[in-house]
C-alpha cells in the first residue's frame, strides 16, 4: 500500500512541475512580445515604412523628429502623399453636388487625379457614404437658386451640350405645327410669313389647334370657300390633321439627363467655346470635340485634400435668394486638426467605403 501511494505522488509531482514550467514558458513568450522603449532596434533605410500621416507646427511646418530639423514648408512635407493643390486651382463638383474637387498632375508627369477637397452633407440621402473610383467634373451652368443644373465640362474647363430631338416652339415659346393639306396661298392665308413660300404647307402654333371629333387628336381647323349648286358662296370650316415640327437643338449637358447623355462618345458631344455667348447666341459657338483636350474629364479620384475650399455666392435675380455659384481653394489654410477633416463631425454616416 505504502509503495502504490509513493508512485502516485512522485507522478502527481511530475505533472504538477510540467504545468508549472508551461506556464513559466507562456509567461516568458508574453513579455518577449511586449515592445520596451529605447531597447527596440532602429529600422533601417530600406525596411523603414513610408509615413502617411504628417504632424506640422503652428507655423506649418513639419514638426521635428528624433531631433532632425524641421522641413522649410507644409509643401515639402506633405510632397510625396497628398499633394499640395495650387489656390488657383478650379474647383469642379461632382454630379450630384456631394463633392467637390480640384483635378491636377501632382508631380507632372502628364497624369491628372482628383483631389477631394469638400463633402456635402446635404447631398447624402442615405447613411452609407461610398467613395467613387472615378467623377465627372461639373460646374453650375444655369445661374439660378434652383438646385441642380450642374453640367459637364471638358478638361478645357468647357461646358458640354448635347443633341436633342425636339419639338420646335415659337418666339412665345409655343409648340409649332404644320398642316399638310392646306398650303400658303389658298384663302384665307395669302399672307405669306417670312421665310415660306406659296404652296408650302402652313405652319400654326398650338393656341390655333382644335380637339376633332375623337375628342383626343389635334386638328387644324380651317375656313374655306364653297360654292353651292345655285352658284353661291359661303364659308365653311373643315377639320385637317396636323404634324409636330421636329427640329434638333444642343442642350447642356446636365446631370439630371445623364441617362439620356452619359452613354454618348465623347466626340458625339459638344463643347461651347470660350466667350462665345452673346445674345444672339445664348449657347455660344458649339463645336464637335476631336482631341483630349475638349473631351469630358473622368477623373481617377486618388486623394483626400488637405485643404479648405471657399463656397462663391450669387443672388437669383428672379428670386432673390442666396445661391452657391461655384467654390474656390480656401488660400493659406489647411486641415491640420482632426475636426478638420473632409468627413469629419458628419453624424449621418455610419457606413464608409
Amino acid at each position: 500500500m505504502t509503495k502504490v501511494m509513493k508512485k502516485k505522488n512522485r507522478r502527481l509531482r511530475r505533472q504538477i512541475r510540467k504545468t508549472i514550467g508551461a506556464l513559466l514558458m507562456v509567461s516568458a513568450i508574453v513579455v518577449a512580445a511586449i515592445p520596451v522603449t529605447g531597447v527596440n532596434a532602429e529600422p533601417t533605410v530600406t525596411s523603414k515604412p513610408e509615413r502617411k500621416v504628417w504632424v506640422w507646427d503652428n507655423n506649418k511646418t513639419e514638426a521635428s523628429v528624433a531631433g532632425k530639423p524641421a522641413s522649410t514648408s507644409i509643401q515639402e512635407a506633405t510632397k510625396n502623399t497628398i499633394p499640395y493643390v495650387p489656390e488657383t486651382s478650379i474647383v469642379y463638383t461632382s454630379g450630384d453636388g456631394r463633392f467637390q474637387f480640384a483635378y491636377v498632375d501632382p508631380d507632372g508627369g502628364g497624369n491628372k487625379y482628383a483631389v477631394i477637397l469638400n463633402y456635402n452633407a446635404n447631398a447624402l440621402a442615405e447613411s452609407s457614404l461610398t467613395i467613387p473610383d472615378k467623377m465627372e467634373a461639373f460646374k453650375k451652368y444655369k445661374q439660378t437658386s434652383s438646385d441642380g443644373y450642374f453640367c459637364l465640362v471638358t478638361q478645357n474647363d468647357e461646358f458640354m451640350f448635347y443633341d436633342v430631338l425636339e419639338q420646335k416652339r415659337d418666339d412665345s415659346d409655343t409648340l409649332l405645327y404644320r398642316v399638310p393639306d392646306v398650303k400658303y396661298g389658298s384663302y384665307g392665308h395669302d399672307v405669306i410669313p417670312s421665310g415660306s413660300k406659296e404652296g408650302e404647307s402652313i405652319i400654326v402654333n398650338r393656341n390655333q389647334l382644335f380637339y376633332g371629333s375623337d375628342e383626343s387628336t389635334l386638328v387644324y381647323r380651317n375656313t374655306e370657300k364653297e360654292t353651292d349648286e345655285d352658284g353661291t358662296e359661303r364659308e365653311v370650316q373643315k377639320d385637317y390633321p396636323v404634324e409636330p415640327i421636329m427640329v434638333t437643338n444642343q442642350k447642356p449637358c446636365y446631370y439630371e439627363q445623364r441617362s439620356v447623355w452619359g452613354d454618348l462618345d465623347d466626340t458625339e458631344l459638344y463643347y461651347q467655346v470660350k466667350d462665345s455667348v452673346t445674345e444672339d447666341k445664348p449657347n455660344g459657338t458649339l463645336e464637335h470635340p476631336r482631341d483630349q483636350l475638349h473631351f469630358r474629364i473622368d477623373a481617377i479620384v486618388k486623394y483626400i485634400g488637405q485643404q479648405f475650399v471657399d463656397a462663391e455666392k450669387k443672388v437669383d435675380p428672379s428670386t432673390q435668394i442666396e445661391y452657391i455659384a461655384s467654390w474656390k481653394v480656401r488660400p493659406g489654410v489647411y486641415r491640420e486638426k482632426p475636426d478638420d477633416g473632409v468627413f469629419a463631425n458628419n453624424a449621418n454616416i455610419t457606413n464608409f467605403r
